[in-house]
Order: structure tokens, then sequence, then C-alpha cells
């Protein structure tokens, strides 16, 4: 009798349930939303000082193509003049070389923060506390923390011009944690992420493929986030005082009171970061070591998106699984106006990571409540406030609030204020000790600070007050966090609205949702409401995004999910790598950018940028030590100045008032020439901008009638040859009067 062969059976084909209908449907239609709702093109970082900034030709053009939304689409599909904006449009402007240094930096200030990390977390922890991931991710976050309080120290100190100070102790820490893993590696038990890398290998190789290509959608943008942030910094804020203050603390050799920067009294933990790489460069006429050790400080400021989106991950995969933890990665890492911000040099995902690190420890003490993770959390909460004086409000009092909830006692609370105080503590002293007031220049009618009248203070809270409260104003600013923000993803906001839908019960996101909406409350009704103001808690939403993404596709339905991700990155990806996403000038030497007037329109075509290049480029130098001064009026953002530059912010006294105005013609003269200032450059356009209705207000009485009667006067005598508008702004050469004898 012969056999029969069996007769295959194939398997019914899954029918869609009504919950993936109804996910499906809502992912259609929010990007049909999002691609067809009217977006109003603006700067999309919000800078708190909204200096007025030339539209790119792409943005200027979007209305005969749609939507800036549709845009990154498009340009996937014709990407011819890609290579042309990262050139500016010229083989001979083309350098990468110059990155070296920088990237040196960078490299050696994460390595060094990994290294105090591992440490602090060896000391702390059980090896089998964290996955080789884990560990990786929050030693580097953590350890970076502690090297900003070792920063801080040695600038109270006065050593920041000390090589030996940073290159010592760095060096000998990194040595150490090498060696100490290179012990270990055959001492440790499995980990986690060994046990993924095992399973992965038995897969198949259509699993392999997909995690291919699924670490391609995170690795490209994170190259191209590195690249963007070495690029030298216009974003306003950014030159004023985020690369500006330490800049001068460098010079100074140590931390100290800077009388024309009310911002030098913030917390500047992220900022600080780049002063030892200052010491550690060399210094070239055209290339100051000050210079490169900047651009690695806000390289290190854009690494933290990436480092964030990796913390995204980490909490996905230990509490949803390794496709959430993935989705998650990816969702952040391409999410444009993050990509932007961070890569501008902005601070808030700084933020954002310490405020996501406190969320961590938290969830981590709410399954085991050991002493050990509160102090963590405590530290990272601690941190965040190094970072920016709004840590109170959006880490400090919704974890309290989550211990208090949890009712398991005070000594909780004891131990997370204990690790708070630790990081925080420095900065409040400092400014306690610089002005009688811990938060300065915040809280200026509680605390009394000597030379600041009522009137600094109303001007201050004038230019941060809350925008009116109306059902329009409410609409608009909440209309952009969901969908018309020039820079917002389009998966990000549908998946965390799905994701609180299906998962509202999960023990780790209805915390997570609570601590959202606790966020955007104080941010609306306690902020002047910048969009960028609520990029820290993008973060939360990424994880959201990441759960809501595994628990509807990656089971029933994975193609779905691979889509997803894969037209994220596509996305985020087109519109990160243009000229309307970021400053992308990220193959142009270095030189070109900071002396030369570029080639095509971009970013940096402001008056003072352009003002900037023509200082560094005509202004003769005759020496290192004593070069000609110039005396900025109307512009607080010297950066990018070669030659030292006098200069106030709009709160602070205007120095040309105190130094020409408020004197004689023969001590104004002597004044200037006392402090080597041989050059003043007046920007007409940023004092009246200041001076227009519902702006910051400045404390300069300085005219353009001022200027014009000195240069009658024989002090200041017009460069002709300037290459700005000089209805604009102008570049004028101290003179001695030919009345002074």
């Amino acid at each position: 009798m012969s056999k029969s062969k069996p007769t295959s059976k194939t398997k019914p084909a899954k029918k869609l349930s009504g919950r993936d209908v109804t996910i499906i449907a809502v992912l259609l239609c929010y990007l049909g939303l999002f691609s067809i709702y009217p977006k109003p093109v603006s700067n999309q970082n919000g800078s708190q000082h909204p200096a007025a900034q030339t539209e790119s030709a792409e943005e200027s053009n979007t209305s005969a193509i749609g939507t800036l939304h549709v845009l990154p689409w498009i340009q996937f599909l014709i990407a011819d003049d890609i290579w042309s904006e990262w050139t500016d449009a010229s083989s001979l402007r083309t350098g990468f070389a110059d990155r070296a240094m920088p990237i040196i930096g960078l490299c050696f200030t994460l390595l060094v923060g990994y290294s105090i990390g591992f440490l602090v977390l060896r000391a702390m922890c059980q090896a089998t506390d964290f996955s080789r991931w884990e560990s990786a991710v929050i030693s580097t976050g953590i350890g970076l923390g502690v090297w900003t309080l070792y920063i801080f120290l040695i600038g109270v100190i006065g050593l920041y011009q000390h090589m030996w100070v940073f290159l010592v102790p760095g060096l000998v820490i990194v040595g150490y944690t090498t060696y100490l893993q290179i012990k270990s590696l055959s001492e440790d038990p499995k980990s986690p992420d060994e046990d993924a890398a095992e399973q992965l290998g038995k897969s198949g190789k259509s699993q392999q493929e997909r995690w291919v290509y699924r670490h391609l959608c995170w690795l490209l943008p994170a190259i191209y986030i590195v690249l963007a942030s070495l690029v030298p910094p216009i974003e306003f804020d950014v030159t004023e005082y985020h690369l500006q203050v330490p800049k001068e603390w460098y010079q100074s050799g140590g931390m100290v009171q800077l009388p024309h920067n009310i911002y030098s009294n913030m917390p500047m933990g992220a900022e600080l970061l780049s002063i030892p790489t200052m010491s550690l460069m060399p210094h070239y006429p055209n290339t100051p070591d000050w210079w490169q050790g900047a651009i690695s400080g806000k390289a290190i400021i854009g690494f933290y998106l990436i480092l964030t989106a990796a913390l995204t991950c980490v909490i996905g995969r230990r509490w949803f699984g390794l496709n959430a933890g993935m989705a998650s990665l990816i969702l952040l890492v391409c999410t444009p106006t993050l990509v932007s911000i961070s890569t501008d040099g902005l601070v808030e995902m700084v933020l954002g990571f310490y405020l996501l690190l406190t969320v961590y420890f938290l969830l981590r003490w709410d399954e085991e409540p050991i002493r050990k993770w509160i102090l963590l959390a405590g530290s990272a909460a601690g941190m965040a406030l190094s970072i920016k004086y709004t840590a109170v409000v959006f880490v400090w009092i919704p974890a309290v609030a989550f211990l208090a909830i949890k009712r398991r006692g005070f000594k909780p609370v004891l131990a997370f204020a204990i690790g708070v105080s630790i990081f925080s503590a420095p900065w409040l002293v400092r400014n306690l000790a610089w002005t009688s007031n811990p938060v300065y220049p915040l809280a200026g009618t509680i605390f009394e600070t000597e030379g600041r009248t009522a009137e600094h203070v109303a001007q201050w809270n004038n230019a941060h007050k809350v925008p009116e409260f109306s059902i329009g104003n409410f609409q608009t600013d909440f209309g952009k966090f969901f969908i018309t923000e020039q820079g917002q993803s389009p998966f990000l906001i549908p998946l965390a609205l799905i994701a609180i839908a299906i998962g509202y019960r999960h023990r780790v996101i209805r915390p997570i949702l609570w601590w959202t909406v606790f966020y955007l409350v104080i941010w609306w009704c306690f902020t002047h409401r910048l969009s960028r103001f609520w990029a820290p808690i993008v973060p939360l939403l990424a994880v959201m995004a990441g759960y809501a993404l595994q628990e509807a596709f990656s089971k029933r339905l994975k193609v779905a999910f691979n889509i997803v991700l894969v037209l994220a990155a596509i996305y985020g990806t087109s519109f990160i790598s243009r000229s309307f996403g970021t400053y992308n000038r990220v193959f142009v030497d270095y030189d070109k950018l900071t002396y030369i007037e570029p080639i095509s329109e971009a970013r940096d075509n402001t008056i003072p940028i352009r003002a900037h290049r023509y200082m560094n480029r005509e202004i003769p130098r005759i020496g290192d030590d004593q070069s000609m001064s110039v005396l900025l009026v109307g512009d607080a953002t010297p950066f990018e100045l070669t030659m030292p530059a006098y200069y106030n912010t709009c709160f602070d006294e205007c120095l040309f008032d105190k130094l020409v105005k408020q004197q004689s013609l023969e001590d104004a003269y002597n004044s200037l020439l006392e402090r080597n200032i041989y050059y003043v450059y007046v920007d007409f356009e940023e004092l009246a901008r200041y001076r227009s209705s519902g702006n910051y207000g400045t404390r300069s009485t300085v005219t353009r009638e001022d200027i014009l009667k000195y240069n009658r006067l024989g002090l200041l005598e017009e460069m002709v040859d300037a290459a700005i508008n000089r209805e604009r702004g102008m570049v004028m050469i101290v003179k001695k009067p030919s009345q002074i004898q």
C-alpha cells in the first residue's frame, strides 16, 4: 500500500479586528490632516529672543508646492540639490578636516562621561541591575552630570585655562574604567542584550534583515545630527549666552559674574561641558581654542538628543518589549523640531534627557522600592535644574507627587531631596552669593538685588509674562503641539493618543500620561508658551508611541509596523537634512562660514551675522593678546567675533550710554581708548525690534541721531565698505576728534 502524502494546509489569513481598523483609520486621518493643514512658516525654534531672520528660499516658496509638512516627501523624491546645500553650492568651500579637533573633544567628553557614570553605577548598583545597553546610556548621562559638577568646582577655583585639571583626571578615569571592564568581561553574567542577540540569531535571515534596516532608520539621522551639531552656531540665544558665557568664563580663567550678560546667572550645566574641550584645543589665529572647544560643546548638546532617544529605547525594552524600544528610538530621533533645536545648540533636550532619566529611576523604584533608585532619581532631577530653572516645576513637582501617591513614607522624599541637592545646590548658592537671589534673575519681586531697580524687574517680568488667556490662543498653541508645528512628527502624536486609548491602565503608561498632561498645563498657564519649551516632554510621548506601535502592529500587522518606522525615518531625515529643517552647511569649511558671505540663501543671512563676518574679515589684528576691540550697540550676540567685544544684553546697562553718551567728548574718547575699543557696531534693526510694541524693551537710549552726531563730531567714522545696509546697521571706526588736544 502506498503511503499518501500529507496535504499541506495553508493558514487562513487573519482578519482585521475592529480595533485594528480603528487604529489604522486614526493614523490615516491624522496623516491626511497633517499634510493638508494650513501651516504658517516661522522660526521653528521659537527663539527666546525672536531675532529677525531671513526665510530660506525653500520656506518662502513652499506655498507654490504645498505646506511645509508635504515638502519633505517631495524633497525625498527630488534630492538633487541636497549636496549643494551641504557645501554652499561650491566645491571650493568644501571642507571637513577642520572638524577633527571638535570631534576629538566630543569623543573625549563622552568617554569621560561614560566612565564616571560607570563607576557611579558600579558603586551603587549590582551588575545585574542593567543590561549592557541600559548601562551604556545611563552611565553616560549620569557621568556627564557629575563631570559638569566637577567643571563647576574648577571654575570656582579659577583654573579653567589649565589643561591638566581636565585632561589628567579624565584620562585616569577612562583608563581605570577600561581596566575594570576588561577584567570583568569574562565574569559578567549574560545580559539581556546577549539573550536578545541569541534570539535574533535563531530567528532567521528575514528577522536579521529587518533589524538591519531598523538600525539604519535611526543611525542615519543620528549621524546627521552629529554633523549638523558641528556647524558653527547662528541661533540667537546660543550666540548670546549658551556658548558666549562659557567662552567668557574660559577667557577669564574661572566662573565669574558677567554684569553685561544677565543670562550668566542662569544654571549652565550643559554649557559648561564645552570648557574642558576649550582648554584641550590648540590655538590658531583663525580658529582660537575657545572657538573649537565651543563647537565641541555644541556637538555634545546635540548628542543629548541621541542619548535621549536611546533612553526611550531603554524604557521601551524594559517595560514593553524590544519592538517598542526600537520604535521609540526611531520616532524620537526622526522628529524634526527636536533635531533642529538640538543641532542649533539649544539645551531643551538636555533637560528632556534628565527628565526622562528621573522617570526611569522612579519606575525602577516603583517596582523595587530600594533607596538607591530614589537617590539616583533625585540626582537626575538635580541635574535637570543644573540645565534650566524650569526643572523645579517640570521635574521636581511631578516627581514628588509620584512619591506622595505611592504612600511609602517620608524617607523616599528625603532621599530624593538629598540627590536633588547634590547637583542643584551649587548653582543656587552661587547666585545667592552673587546677587542675594538664589534663582536670579527670576523672583525679582521677592529677592532684592543690589543695583537692580523695580524698573529692571518689571522689564524682565514683562518680557517673560504669560500671554493672554483666550480660546484663540489655546487653539493656536495646542494646535502647534498636536499638528501644525513646523517640525512636528507625522506619527508621534497619533501613536501617543492610541497608546492612551489602549494602554491607560498600564502601570508605566499612566504616570507618563499624567506627567505629560501636568507639563503641558504648566507650559500653557505659567510660561510665555514658546514651542520649544514643550520639547522636553516629547520623549515621554515617544515612549507611549513605541508602546502603541508594538501593541497595535508588531504582533498582527508586522508589515504595518515596519512601514510606519520606515516612513517616519524617511520624513524625518528628509526634513532635517534640508535648509528649512536645520542649518545644514555640514561640509563647508569653518573659515568660509566665519569670514566669507554665503553663496546660497540660508538662515545665516541676518544683519548681525553679516556684520560679524565683515568685522572678522576686515578689521586688522595687532596680536592675539592685544587685539583691537569692538563695542556692540543693540547687538548682543558676539560669539562669532574673533576680536574682543564689549556688549550688553537688552536687560543690562548699555555700555555705549555709559562710556560715550553720559560723558564729555574727550572723556568718551579716553574711555574707549582705555578699553582698546577702536570700532563700534550699531545694530539699528535690533534696537528697533527691542523697542517695538510687545517686545523685550532695552535699557539703551542710543538712536541713529546719536551715532550721526558723534560722526559729525569726529569721534566715529563710518567704514564705507561695510557689507551691511547702513539703514539697518553701521560699523564705525573710533577716531580722535580734532577739538581734543
